[in-house]
């Protein structure tokens, strides 16, 4: 994760290594403000708990707004949600499989600086919040048929950017790190015990997007993001039994039809 922040920073000081005057420059940006967008997702989907490990397909959708203009402010919001089924393996309980669903609503604010210095490049940091409801119900032939119901608000900041490479083509690196508030793990059909809300040690997630954006005739846009997404659960005491760290990793893309005007 450490290395992911460093891309992150130099990157950044990348696009801004011109004068800084010059980032306030009266240009417009490369794609119209107003950006509506939706399309399907796909991620391979790690899961690791001690003695425990599941992996899987995850498919879905994602759509959302948002408002980009060459120095001016920015706002944006989306929402995803995905769904598959995981299979793994417990050294306690043998043979695992599971329902796993992941639902998430993002809202945002900053500021784009864009400037023209041959090539357009526009760059947005930003600050947010949001909620992510994560459920990962166990199955037949699992040994333990208990319901799990993840839960949490979070905090985040991170920043958007695009370079225009060509009349039709953009291509950007967008960072995110969220920080969850209230995380709390909601056990339920548990054979042995009645429901059970466990405290989760809240921890920071990372996520870094490379977006391909092609014009294909005049509002309408077609862009590939290809991500990654590591989450961190942390370990906290709880009554009867206790939460264990645990580690997600998301890797997929996006394929997103826009609309802008």
């Amino acid at each position: 994760m450490r290395a992911l922040l460093k891309f992150g920073i130099i990157f950044f000081s990348v696009l801004i290594c011109c004068e800084v005057p010059a980032l306030f420059s009266n240009c417009c940006s490369p794609i119209f403000p107003h950006q509506i967008y939706i399309g399907p997702e796909v991620c391979y989907f790690h899961r690791s708990i001690e003695g425990a490990k599941q992996d899987g397909v995850l498919f879905g959708a994602r759509t959302g707004y948002d408002y980009i203009k060459g120095n001016c402010f920015y706002a944006g919001f989306e929402g995803v949600y995905l769904s598959g089924r995981l299979h793994g393996h417990s050294d306690i309980n043998g043979k695992l499989k599971s329902k796993f669903r992941d639902a998430e609503f993002e809202g945002r604010l900053g500021y784009t600086l864009f400037r023209d210095c041959g090539r357009q490049v526009y760059l947005t940091p930003f600050i947010g919040g949001g909620y992510v409801d994560e459920r990962n119900n166990f199955i037949n032939p699992s040994l333990l048929t208990a319901h799990y119901n993840m839960h949490y608000g979070y905090v985040c900041a991170g920043f958007l950017s695009s370079i225009h490479l060509c009349p039709r083509f953009d291509f950007g690196i967008n960072f995110k790190t969220k920080y969850m508030i209230n995380a709390r793990n909601d056990v339920t059909h548990d054979p042995e015990y009645e429901d059970v809300v466990m405290h989760v040690k809240n921890e920071f997630h990372y996520r870094v997007e490379l977006p391909l954006t092609y014009r294909i005739y005049d509002e309408f846009y077609l862009r590939l993001v290809p991500f990654y997404e590591y989450r961190l659960f942390g370990g906290k005491v709880n009554f009867p039994f206790d939460f264990h760290e645990t580690r997600e990793h998301l890797a997929g893309a996006t394929l997103k039809l826009m609309y802008c005007l």
